[in-house]
Formats: C-alpha cells, structure tokens, sequence
C-alpha cells in the first residue's frame, strides 16, 4: 500500500494502520512527477494509494496496472474511498496481525541519483529496534514532545530525534 502524502496526521495512521494490517508501507515523495510516480508504484506493487486531493493529480491514474483503489485522506474523495469514512468504521475490537521480526514493514525508495529509485526494504524488527534505540538514547517518556519538521516520507522523518 502506497503513501503518497505530505505531514499530515493521516499519513501516521495510515502508515500504522498498514503495518498492523500485515501489508507493507511504500512511501512516496510528494515532490515527485507522473514518471517518477508511475515507476514507484509499478516496482512495488502497491494495489492501494493513500493520497489527498491535491496530490492525486499527479498521479497517472490512467498508466498504473497494479493501483485497484485509491483512498483520499484530506480533500473530496469524489468516487475513490474517503480515508476519514474508513477510520469512523474501523471497529474498536480490530487488533494488529502478528508478524515476525522479518517480515517486511515498509519500502522507502533511494533518491535515484544514480539511476532509477531502488526500493529499500525495510523489516518490522527494523521499524521497533530503530524506535527502541532512539527513545532509549534520548531518554524520551511518554509526557516528552517533539517538533517534526521532516518529511514523514523520508527515513530521517521517521527517526525521532
């Protein structure tokens, strides 16, 4: 499933929400194009796309084999899925699937300066270990609060600091 979407606070519970549904989260940069979009998509495999209103028209929709549903998280959905609908359906009693510490969690692409992006597979135990080691050095509790200022789309985004 794929997360063409800027720092918004539906791109955490997608991003989530993915991961807990044993899918694997690709994420997209949102400064890409309908090529370099295209191509992302296409290598992934990825059969839903994430996105907001604005971000969609630059997808080509009309290119994309893999993409069967797209779901719009800020902006009219029109006749894809509305991610705010999605979330007031969720149940309350759907828990997260089990996964191995080698299951894949996340594809965050290379910047393809040196060709085309490569897909970087990222494991769940990858995901926690990096999380885990960040909260330790940092010495962080749950009443601590930080300013993201990064692309969630980007690895460092992801890496609390």
């Amino acid at each position: 499933m794929a997360l063409f979407l800027p720092n918004i606070p539906g791109f955490v519970f997608a991003y989530f929400g993915i991961q807990k549904l044993g899918a694997i989260a690709v994420s997209l940069n949102v400064m890409l194009k309908g090529p370099e979009i295209r191509f992302i998509l296409e290598d992934s495999g990825a059969i839903v796309l994430v996105t907001t209103e604005e971000l969609l028209r630059e997808v080509p929709r009309a290119e994309l084999s893999c993409v069967k549903q797209v779901v719009i998280a800020e902006g009219e959905a029109g006749k894809d899925l509305d991610f705010d609908a999605l979330m007031a359906k969720a149940p309350s009693s759907a828990r997260a699937l089990d996964m191995r510490p080698d299951d894949p969690a996340a594809i965050l692409y290379t910047s393809g300066t040196t060709g085309f992006p490569k897909g970087v597979v990222l494991s769940h135990a990858n995901v926690v270990a990096n999380s885990w080691s960040t909260n330790r050095i940092m010495s962080m509790t749950p009443e601590d609060r930080s300013i993201l200022y990064l692309p969630l789309f980007h690895c460092f985004g992801r890496t609390p600091s």
